[in-house]
């Protein structure tokens, strides 16, 4: 984000996220696999710029200034339009909003003004926080490949068909189910109500901010282990990526 002629609508920065304040991502990953294995409920999502655009629309930023990127024209930019969200009032900021403060934890950039400035305008501090781009570097811990292929987990997102082969090749993992019907805010009723009624212990759902809604759901209401896995399914089956990610000991 610009930091030149940024029109604020709130100045504050209350709360601020060091380096320090994060749990290191394989404590991450051992909280994960201590859940699963014990059946208890977690709930893990990350807050980049487009959760923080979506929170921050009339708060924080206005949302005519966050609509001028042409990505957020798309549904498809992180799940959600956010001239769609304005139309409907503003219905997943709330629910982001929402979203943070029931999830148990939370990834978040450091130092960083932005997400500063969006958790303080929400007056909200999340007890258990960690770096929002560590999902990708799950791949890489032993303790993660090995609850992958212990106890499989259910795959959301678009991309959960393609990461579901790719674990089978990889791993000779078979996942615990695969749904890929989840693309915008209109989905996630029904996508819920599928996750709900599927027999797995966790899942990692890849779809935008859509996903962040979804995990606290799953965990308070289902009593389950569900991980907003972001961009992780890509970064491992995309050829753009080939040999920078993949699966500690099973590179392609």
């Amino acid at each position: 984000m610009p930091k030149n002629e940024v029109p604020w609508l709130y100045s504050g920065s209350e709360i601020q996220f060091l380096p320090e304040d994060l749990i290191q991502t394989d404590t991450v990953v051992r909280i994960i696999a201590d859940c699963v294995k014990k059946k208890v409920p977690l709930s893990l999502i990350r807050i980049g710029d487009g959760e923080l655009s979506v929170m921050a629309q009339n708060i924080v930023l206005p949302t005519e200034f966050l609509k001028k990127s042409a990505a957020w024209n798309s549904p498809k930019y992180c799940g959600i339009s956010l001239k769609q969200d304005f139309e409907n009032h503003y219905s997943m900021r709330d629910k982001c909003i929402e979203a943070v403060k029931n999830a148990d934890l939370v990834g978040v950039f450091p130092n960083e003004e932005f997400t500063s400035r969006v958790f303080s305008a929400i007056g909200f501090r999340p007890k258990q926080v960690f770096y929002a781009f560590g999902n990708v570097y799950f791949c890489f811990i032993q303790e993660f490949i090995d609850l992958l292929i212990s106890d499989p987990p259910l795959l959301v997102g678009k991309q959960a068909a393609d990461f579901a082969n790719y674990l089978e090749k990889t791993l000779g993992v078979q996942a615990a189910g695969i749904y890929t019907g989840i693309n915008s805010p209109e989905d996630l009723e029904q996508t819920i109500d599928y996750m709900a009624h599927y027999p797995h212990d966790w899942s990692l759902v890849s779809a935008g901010v859509n996903a962040d809604l979804i995990a606290p759901v799953m965990a308070r209401e289902y009593g389950k282990v569900c991980i907003d896995y972001g961009h992780a399914m890509d970064v491992l089956i995309n050829p753009k990526y080939n040999g920078r990610y993949y699966f500690l000991g099973h590179k392609a």
